[in-house]
């Protein structure tokens, strides 16, 4: 078996969500996404940390684009009636890192399963 770089197909029948996002705007996500995933991944974990960081980075960027008064980051509930919205605390206190997506979480735990922390004393 060889490393196969996922395609905007397979991105999108994996992450529906963005099928109305512009091809380029994918294609760049991926692009940059596989320069932080590279041949030292496990086969298997390959293209799925491309796609679950392309995800992230497509998000992080909707997210970004979409800040309000400072507030963004995933919505964890909506009420129609009055109208509120709850936004969910990323995990790392705010902004774009890892944890303030659901795919920057995914990708981190493929991160830690090929690349692991490791102490040198």
């Amino acid at each position: 078996m060889s490393y196969v770089v996922p395609t905007l197909d397979d991105f999108v029948l994996r992450f529906p969500e963005f099928k109305e996002t512009p091809a380029y705007q994918i294609n760049a996500a991926m692009v940059e996404a596989m320069r932080k995933v590279d041949e030292t991944w496990t086969e298997g974990d390959y293209a799925p940390a491309i796609m679950w960081l392309t995800a992230h980075i497509l998000s992080s960027d909707t997210n970004a684009a979409s800040t309000m008064g400072g507030v963004s980051g995933e919505i964890a509930s909506e009420t129609l009636g009055r109208i509120s919205v709850t936004y969910r605390q990323a995990a790392n206190g705010g902004g774009v890192g890892f944890g303030s997506t659901s795919y920057g979480t995914r990708y981190l735990e493929l991160l830690r399963l090929n690349h692991p922390p490791f102490l040198v004393v």
